[in-house]
């Protein structure tokens, strides 16, 4: 397997207070509504921070129901009806 400390190339620069600047660009490119933020973009120092960023209590209520898929994470999802 992978030693934990092979990955640290890929997310540490993540942590760095210079990874900020790759905030804004990320919220333009991919179209993040940064009304449901609990605090400004500006206050993130780390591309980290934002990744980890606390949302406003009511930003995105889960919805009720057998039916109705739960997923608790940012992204874009593709679902198919029937994949039979």
């Amino acid at each position: 397997g992978t030693h934990p400390f092979n990955l640290l190339p890929l997310w540490l620069p993540t942590m760095t207070p210079s990874s900020a600047k790759k905030i804004a660009p990320f919220i333009k490119t991919y179209n993040v509504d940064t009304s449901e933020f609990a605090a400004p973009p500006s206050t993130f120092h780390s591309f980290n921070d934002f990744f980890i960023r606390k949302l406003n209590p009511k930003a995105r209520p889960i919805a009720l129901g057998d039916t109705t898929a739960k997923i608790p994470a940012d992204g874009r999802y593709l679902f198919f009806q029937d994949i039979s």
